[in-house]
């Protein structure tokens, strides 16, 4: 048997780069093959839910669908409530953090927000310095609210610190308070300003 000659111009680069191809065609394959499809293909739509009524009367009868409510969502715009504290007195029990809370109530329902919930409430406590302002607010948030009735339950609360840059003596707390809007209750027309 005759061996063929080698040829003079082979290249076994060449060949390389051969293999190098196939690898990739062969890699492009698994990884299409490993791709989820469409997750909604396949998927039934959910039915929505229909209240059926019937009554015995020679009229067809009634069926009536209703829509679920969306849930509740925030308002974008906030009221804004100050008050003044004496920081030296805010201590659990005493009559400061009663007259406080007293004070927070009477003006939340000045606004309306008695019977309102809050989603968000930021909480800024007024100070020449930062240290003392989010101390003044921590105090605010775990003495005073708890005392106040209506929209405090269940709402994200942020503590701050507020300069007041000279306009308020230090321990005011101003609170901007972002309630929930949901059926039957209107949005607020604009941001108020304490």
């Amino acid at each position: 048997m005759k061996l063929r000659p080698e040829r003079a111009g082979a290249d076994p680069m060449g060949l390389v780069g051969w293999v190098f191809a196939d690898l990739m065609l062969a890699l492009v394959v698994v990884f299409l093959a490993t791709q989820p499809g469409d997750p909604r293909a396949g998927a039934e739509p959910k039915p929505q839910a229909t209240t059926t009524t019937s009554t015995t009367t020679t009229a067809p009868p009634t069926t009536t669908t209703t829509k679920p409510q969306a849930p509740p969502s925030v308002d974008a715009n906030y009221i804004c409530i100050r008050v003044q504290t004496n920081p030296g007195q805010v201590t659990a029990g005493s009559a400061e953090v009663d007259r406080v809370a007293a004070e927070v109530q009477q003006k939340l329902e000045a606004v309306g927000l008695k019977d309102r919930r809050a989603g968000i409430v930021l909480i800024f406590g007024v100070a020449g310095d930062p240290g003392p302002g989010k101390r003044y607010a921590q105090l605010f948030n775990d003495l005073v609210i708890p005392k106040v009735s209506g929209p405090f339950v269940g709402s994200a609360r942020r503590l701050f610190w507020g300069s007041g840059k000279g306009q308020f003596a230090d321990g005011s707390i101003e609170l901007n308070i972002y309630p929930l809007v949901g059926p039957g209750e209107p949005r607020l027309p604009a941001a108020s300003e304490c």
